[in-house]
């Protein structure tokens, strides 16, 4: 099995914890000084955050394209789908079950790796006004096939 199929999914993985520990810090400076604004007005916290995704998902769309060809990116960014389809069918089981515990437990350490995704969800939440439903969180799983966008047909192309 090739392990570089792998290399999108940790990617991912520290794009997500990078992009939750900047969040979080700007939380807490938020609520310390004078930048409570961001808190409180939902557009600029998305703002924030949707730019602080796109950037780390640019970073890791040229990252991936010096390593990746389109089928290698494609199986790769397929895993991170299924990961993300798990992840969602464990939350919604635990929701279903009464384990809301358990249930926010799995969703801040099993979406980390498709965390950047959320922001797509936001939007759709943003644009409509309604909270999350499911015709938002569907597309939101397959964003890792955007990555295919960043890679040439095949590899040999990109070391030229």
């Amino acid at each position: 099995m090739n392990k570089q199929i792998y290399k999108l999914p940790v990617y991912l993985l520290i794009g997500g914890i990078i992009r939750i520990a900047i969040m979080y810090g700007i939380q807490i400076l938020g609520s310390i000084g004078d930048i409570v604004w961001i808190i409180d007005k939902e557009i600029p916290y998305l703002v924030i955050k949707g730019s602080i995704s796109v950037t780390i998902f640019i970073i890791i769309g040229l990252k991936i394209a010096k390593i990746y060809d389109r089928k290698t990116c494609f199986k790769s960014a397929s895993l991170v789908v299924c990961y993300g389809m798990i992840a969602l069918c464990l939350d919604q089981l635990l929701d279903y079950l009464g384990k809301y515990g358990l249930s926010i437990m799995a969703e801040y350490s099993q979406y980390v790796p498709t965390e950047m995704e959320t922001l797509y969800t936001m939007l759709f939440e943003a644009v409509s006004g309604e909270p999350t439903k499911w015709l938002y969180v569907i597309p939101m799983m397959f964003t890792p096939y955007l990555f295919v966008l960043f890679t040439k047909e095949n590899l040999q192309s990109v070391k030229k």
